[in-house]
């Protein structure tokens, strides 16, 4: 646990065993072994994690678009008419700097309803900020903060459920992970997360089925710009590449688990040989490589909801943006 030192000051978070040093180190090590980071190492320290909500604001559709708030206010309405008991329970998962959950879980409020929750992040400041949005802004009390890897923690409901009572409704909420996770693994472990009586809501940027190409290269640009390279070089240096080392170029590729799902894909090519040194080990990189720095899933509102149609759930809401540039679905488990 990590405390602060007085009382009037402390925030806690429970720091999974996913998320932690040792682990964490051999994983970053794997991601270079393999020239396939995962873009989980771009949000994990302060200065990534701020500049990661520098580029949010800047980018994201939930904010430039004129309805993109409107799109999930409308809902987190639907949740709250879906959960009929008096408590609920928010496991917000990637929680990031938890705007989009402090809305749900001021509609939760105004409808009378007792609110506890969890925020959880592979960030450790992230989840840091989450905690200080719902305990500060939404004045909730008891808030837990987990950091650990989504997709790594085994029996993921006892870890986010800690402490909480038994039997309460759950809201689940998956708004900022879906662009940089593999579709197919995202959507099962989301599965065998919810249970019957829970409601799942599921964002992500989209863009339109029509010219479907054409549109996502259109939002090259959003990812394409000297502050998302400024960001993503954050972890190279951090590992020891210098500026010359290489560069960072992004391009639209396939899926490789989903081919009809299109990727914005940065990739760092090396323009001369490196050495760097991680977790003990060395680690060598030739000129003319290239290593997957990072990805983001483009979604059509189609392709979503596909996504989530395989793992048997059914989808009783979908709200997109006038523009399809932003979109939530609901998504629950039959009774067995």
């Amino acid at each position: 646990m990590i405390t602060a030192s007085t009382p009037a000051d402390c925030v806690s978070v429970a720091i999974h065993r996913t998320a932690q040093p040792a682990e964490f180190a051999a994983s970053l090590r794997r991601s270079f072994e393999q020239r396939r980071i995962d873009p989980k190492f771009h949000y994990t320290s302060a200065r990534q994690a701020a500049e990661w909500l520098a580029l949010h604001k800047k980018y994201s559709p939930f904010i430039k678009t004129a309805d993109g708030t409107a799109v999930y206010d409308a809902a987190f309405d639907w949740a709250v008419g879906n959960l009929p008991s008096s408590s609920v329970q928010l496991l917000s998962l990637a929680c990031g700097g938890a705007g989009k959950e402090l809305r749900l879980v001021q509609a939760l409020q105004r409808a009378g309803k007792a609110v506890s929750a969890t925020v959880s992040d592979i960030s450790v400041p992230l989840v840091i900020e989450g905690f200080q949005v719902l305990t500060g802004e939404a004045a909730l009390i008891g808030v837990n903060a987990v950091a650990l890897d989504l997709l790594e923690t085994e029996v993921l409901d006892a870890v986010l459920t800690a402490g909480a009572g038994q039997g309460i409704p759950r809201v689940v909420t998956c708004f900022g992970l879906m662009p940089n996770v593999d579709p197919l693994v995202i959507s099962a472990r989301l599965a065998a997360l919810v249970r019957p009586g829970d409601v799942l809501l599921v964002g992500a940027n989209l863009v339109p089925a029509e010219n479907y190409a054409q549109s996502t290269d259109a939002v090259l640009g959003e990812y394409d710009n000297p502050e998302t390279r400024g960001w993503l070089s954050l972890l190279l240096a951090d590992c020891g590449f210098e500026p010359g080392d290489g560069e960072v170029r992004f391009a639209v590729e396939a899926c490789a688990s989903l081919p009809e799902l299109l990727q914005i894909v940065g990739r760092y090519h090396l323009h001369r040989d490196k050495s760097i040194w991680l977790d003990g080990h060395a680690l060598n990189f030739s000129a003319g490589e290239n290593l997957r720095l990072f990805f983001s899933n483009r979604y059509t509102p189609s392709l979503l909801k596909q996504v989530f149609a395989r793992t048997k759930m059914k989808i009783p809401g979908e709200w997109i943006s006038a523009g399809k540039t932003e979109g939530v679905i609901a998504c629950q488990v039959t009774s067995p």
